[in-house]
């Protein structure tokens, strides 16, 4: 999934499980804990810009934090899943938005409310973007359909046809992926 998400200046590693946003553990804990006591986060350069490096004592307190309520998340709110990492191929523990959100309000670090705003805006974009996106998704093919249509009627349609039929596919493929991406899939976790 290509989709950056942002909060304040953590950027997120988005994960595509099951065809819903997951985040990793190592993000969130950056996301609730950078510029805290104890808690800093640095960025590091890396391949892609710079990886978040998360300190050991921050680390150690969300591991606490989840650890004292696993009982409350289900498994569509958290998973482990074998990653690629700058350390190679790991089991790193992801969370749904949900989960995300959960984490937040468990967390007792300054950032916490406003982390958990921020999910819940990221998760209210993800329910209401499908509606508007379908209707964009149908407007772009009736019009490739009109084109098509036109081109078989006479000559001058078949050459406006040439031109407009690249950037009418293009846009079509580019909405239906979008339409992908905020669509959840039945089913949830694994």
């Amino acid at each position: 999934m290509n989709r950056p998400l942002t909060f304040q200046t953590v950027e997120f590693k988005v994960i595509d499980h099951h065809g819903q946003t997951w985040l990793t553990m190592r993000d969130i804990t950056a996301a609730l804990y950078s510029g805290t006591e104890g808690g800093d986060t640095s960025v590091t350069p890396g391949a892609q810009g710079g990886s978040r490096s998360v300190t050991p004592s921050a680390e150690a307190s969300m591991r606490r934090v989840f650890a004292r309520h696993a009982h409350e998340f289900t498994a569509d709110m958290t998973a482990l899943v074998k990653l690629q990492t700058a350390k190679g191929l790991q089991k790193v523990r992801i969370f749904s938005l949900r989960g995300a959100y959960l984490l937040g309000m468990l967390a007792r670090t300054p950032k916490a409310e406003a982390f958990r705003r921020w999910v819940l805006d990221v998760l209210e974009g993800v329910t209401r973007a499908p509606a508007g996106l379908h209707a964009r998704l149908i407007e772009a093919e009736q019009a490739e359909a009109q084109s098509f249509a036109r081109a078989r009627v006479h000559s001058q349609g078949m050459n406006q046809r040439r031109k407009e039929k690249p950037r009418l596919l293009k846009h079509i493929e580019a909405l239906r992926e979008l339409v992908q991406l905020a669509l959840p899939l039945e089913g949830g976790a694994a």
